[in-house]
């Protein structure tokens, strides 16, 4: 079993980290093309439509995988996502009013092209995880690499012709629909609305549970990112959410490990202990020397980087190299719990955080919002799981 898990392992590493490569390649062009106000815009756009996830936020991908297969699952998945996908435009059309008042109109017209997307990311997710149920990771990468790759160089395009913030928003509904596209195409998947009604309650029963704790995961990180621009300005978000960016991109790198892999793995396959050390010894050899780097040189490396002009990040990396490296802990610690469904647990989890991280924000204490909230969280991980350690030996006694 440990062999299968390694074997997944790399399959899913080499097969994403080509693209993780170009697309942060393609990032610093962009950032070297684009303004802090105009990343800082768009990361406003995302944190509204982030809080539109709150209420829809239904993982119907995680349910399907979870779920023996049928001969109408998929189909019952398929029409479920559909009509999760239309739900955050609706949202979008009924507070286009209210956000024109509160926020430069043009931030309401974007939110509203962004959640246009939506649907076809919903059927997308749905696509890649009937491949990904059958640990077929390396091609649902190849198939997601490709259109955030192609999206990403259009983007580029938009922004050295002078579209500012717009080839932002333009990569993010280009990405999600050139992945509908590829993955209609390669799969070769015919849409029915042929379905289950059994099966649609029972995804929706997943879903419905899973939609608190995927709110709350939302919100913990978009929320703060809100705040920041309501209270400091595009500009200090736009230094703010590139040097997240940055000390994100180990998680980032380990998604495929610690959220793909690991899920799957822990869902349906035996040795979920050995499985669970594995994946952190791989994670804590990624994540220490990185992390460590970003601590004490991050003047230099962004300078490098980034360039001169988004020096004034660099404070922000300092603080959230602590950040960097517990996150990937902590997401494969999510994947275990939730693949329990012990879905409170990280709903009172990400909750916690988010309210430690909100406070700090309002008192002024960016630096610290993110490295100490996640800490409470981690927290909150650690101890469930010390418990129900616990618990299940005393059981077997």
């Amino acid at each position: 079993m440990k062999n299968k898990l390694l074997r997944s392992i790399g399959i899913s590493v080499s097969s994403s980290y080509v693209f993780f490569a170009m697309n942060f390649l393609g990032q610093l062009v962009l950032m070297r093309l684009l303004e802090p106000d105009d990343f800082g815009t768009f990361a406003l756009v995302m944190s509204i439509a982030g809080m539109i996830d709150l209420f829809v936020s239904f993982s119907v991908p995680m349910a399907y995988i979870k779920e023996r297969e049928t001969d109408t699952l998929f189909k019952s998945a398929c029409v479920l996502s559909s009509v999760v996908g239309f739900l955050p435009i609706l949202i979008a059309i009924i507070a286009y009013f209210p956000l024109t008042y509160y926020y430069d109109p043009l931030i309401a017209k974007y939110l509203l092209l962004v959640t246009l997307a939506k649907p076809f990311f919903a059927l997308s997710a749905i696509m890649i995880a009937s491949v990904e149920k059958q640990a077929e990771f390396g091609k649902s990468y190849l198939l997601r690499g490709g259109a955030v790759s192609t999206s990403l160089i259009i983007a580029i395009l938009l922004a050295y012709l002078g579209f500012h913030e717009l080839s932002l928003i333009a990569r993010e509904i280009l990405s999600a629909v050139l992945l509908f596209c590829i993955v209609k195409l390669y799969l070769k998947i015919p849409f029915s609305f042929e379905f289950d009604k059994k099966e649609v309650r029972q995804l929706l029963s997943y879903s419905s549970k899973m939609i608190v704790s995927r709110g709350a995961e939302v919100g913990y990180f978009k929320i703060p990112f809100l705040l920041i621009g309501s209270l400091f300005g595009t500009a200090t978000l736009g230094y703010f959410s590139q040097a997240f960016y940055l000390i994100s991109l180990v998680s980032t790198a380990l998604n495929p490990i610690t959220e793909k892999v690991a899920f799957v793995f822990y869902s349906q396959m035996e040795g979920t202990k050995g499985n669970f050390t594995v994946i952190n010894l791989v994670i804590l050899a990624i994540s220490l020397p990185v992390s460590l780097a970003l601590f004490v040189y991050p003047e230099e490396i962004i300078t490098f980087i980034y360039g001169e002009k988004w020096v004034l990040s660099s404070e922000y990396v300092r603080y959230l190299a602590l950040f960097g490296f517990v996150l990937p802990f902590f997401n494969n610690l999510k994947s275990y719990l939730y693949s329990k469904s012990l879905n409170n647990v990280v709903t009172f989890s990400y909750v916690l955080s988010l309210l430690v991280s909100f406070l700090l924000i309002y008192l002024e204490f960016i630096l610290y919002s993110y490295p100490v909230s996640i800490l409470f969280g981690l927290s909150v991980f650690l101890i469930t799981g010390y418990i129900k350690n616990k618990h299940e030996i005393e059981v077997k006694r």
